[in-house]
């Protein structure tokens, strides 16, 4: 794994509240914590792959305003780059520093009730070293969300200039999930209404600089807020049933 451009770190933080791909996601994985955590009231939470914090931290705001996260709770980052560390301290994000790719995760001081890995498997070249790693520091009811590009069709030059390895369809992340010791209880895909985008871009786009390749495109207010309004509906949809595509594959999922 390479560090990303500083740029594109510094977009990451600004970006994570109110664009709508990352709102979306945030909000979703939220609403999959309420819907199956176990514990009424969760003390500690740890973002495997958090960047520099604001996505983490945002999650954890959204879990202490519905009440399932403890105003108190530890939550915690792991990813690779120390240069991570101030970041994620503005955000009060505890952060260790982690070889995701090797699995070497540090010895933690505590076992966490909840995790997730949004958007991370998919860079390493075995993500199974990493969950087995994780295994150990999550308590017997742990609660994990997981999020990663869906479709290997989909793979793009900005797949490659992102630094991913692959992309997953429902099958191969829960083989993957299964064979890390974790039990899938739930799957769907996400962002169904940016499909034909992604598949136009797959058809177009051609090799451009890498690192303007990892921005997120600009939006005009209204079209973000159009693009809000259908995150909404969609999460409204996976109230009830899973969606059967989009650029996202998600699993919630439990140690075993």
């Amino acid at each position: 794994m390479a560090f990303m451009p500083a740029a594109h770190l510094a977009e990451l933080d600004e970006l994570a509240r109110d664009y709508w791909w990352h709102a979306h996601r945030a909000q979703t994985v939220a609403a999959l914590v309420a819907r199956f955590s176990t514990s009424t009231v969760l003390s500690s939470y740890i973002d495997v792959g958090c960047g520099p914090g604001a996505t983490t931290r945002i999650i954890s705001d959204y879990l202490s305003a519905a009440g399932r996260l403890a105003k108190d709770a530890e939550v915690a980052g792991l990813d690779f780059d120390p240069s991570l560390a101030e970041p994620c301290a503005k955000h009060g994000v505890k952060f260790s520093v982690c070889d995701l790719n090797a699995g070497a995760v540090p010895p933690l001081a505590r076992r966490y009730e909840l995790f997730t890995a949004l958007d991370v498997l998919e860079h390493l070249k075995t993500p199974e070293r990493l969950l087995g790693a994780l295994r150990p520091q999550l308590t017997d009811k742990a609660l994990g969300v997981i999020a990663v590009p869906a479709f290997q069709w989909l793979f793009s030059d900005w797949d490659r200039a992102a630094g991913h390895e692959r992309r997953y369809d429902e099958k191969s992340l829960r083989e993957l999930l299964q064979k890390s010791r974790f039990e899938v209880v739930w799957q769907s895909y996400l962002y169904s209404f940016a499909m034909p985008p992604a598949m136009l871009r797959r058809k177009v786009l051609k090799t451009v600089d890498a690192e303007k390749k990892l921005e997120f495109p600009k939006v005009p207010g209204w079209l973000n807020a159009a693009l809000s309004a259908a995150g909404s509906i969609e999460r409204l949809w996976l109230k009830g049933l899973p969606l059967p595509f989009g650029t996202t594959a998600l699993a919630v999922v439990r140690p075993v």
